[in-house]
């Protein structure tokens, strides 16, 4: 059974989800602070999936999402706040949430949407093997990549999308088809959030690269992976 942690101080809302998702089949966590989440987070049994407010007590969420990645953590994050500005979004996103939902939500979208991220993680997992392409290499059992053998600390969207563009590196994956295959057929959020995890994972892989260009743009049709040594 899969363990959630809810990160929220609104006792309402830590009740209410906790409710609906021990209702959908999940076993639940709480923690109303940042401390308290760490403190989870840091257990022997560590969840699989966050669901994490941004306003906290002793913080925001900002700041554990990127704490998380920092640590190289293979955990998926949903956002669920009520901050609905496009740059809050975009913001959560770009630290690296896997998606971000707003309060208030629908119970049935929440329940879709929490499938959807454990499904997906779930599938990374059971995938064996690896792939290279240039001075990348994918591992997916360990569901790591490398640029030039450098780690590339990635959220399991990130590796999700880089695993489809590297498993056909001359094919061009449309936003569409790469918003099915990693997000789920039923993702109901905005398409654009392809064009977003593209910008972080080249962005990632300048950090240790700065020359290094291996995802190409297709205008109007999509992405593809350029292998050069």
């Amino acid at each position: 059974m899969s363990r959630i942690l809810i990160v929220d101080d609104d006792p309402a809302i830590l009740s209410g989800v906790s409710t609906l998702l021990e209702q959908a089949g999940y076993e639940i966590a709480q923690a109303a602070s940042l401390a308290q989440a760490r403190s989870h987070l840091q257990a022997f049994n560590p969840p699989s999936l966050v669901i994490l407010d941004l306003m906290l007590p002793d913080g925001d969420g900002f700041e554990l999402c990127r704490q998380i990645r920092q640590g190289g953590q293979y955990l998926p994050i949903l956002m669920l706040s009520a901050r609905d500005e496009l740059q809050d979004r975009v913001e959560g996103l770009t630290v690296g949430a896997d998606d971000y939902l707003t309060k208030p939500f629908a119970p049935a979208e929440l329940v879709a949407r929490v499938r959807a991220i454990l499904r997906l993680a779930q599938h990374q997992r059971e995938t064996i093997g690896s792939f290279e392409c240039g001075k990348l290499r994918f591992d997916c059992e360990l569901q790591r990549a490398w640029w030039d053998e450098q780690l590339l600390e990635l959220t399991p969207k990130e590796s999700g999308v880089l695993l489809q563009l590297m498993r056909q590196p001359s094919h061009v994956w449309g936003r569409l088809a790469l918003l099915q295959t990693v997000w789920g057929t039923n993702f109901l959020g905005d398409s654009r959030i392809v064009d977003v995890c593209v910008q972080r994972l080249r962005a990632k892989i300048n950090q240790l690269d700065a020359n290094a260009d291996p995802i190409q743009t297709v205008r109007g049709f999509g992405y593809r992976l350029k292998c050069e040594p």
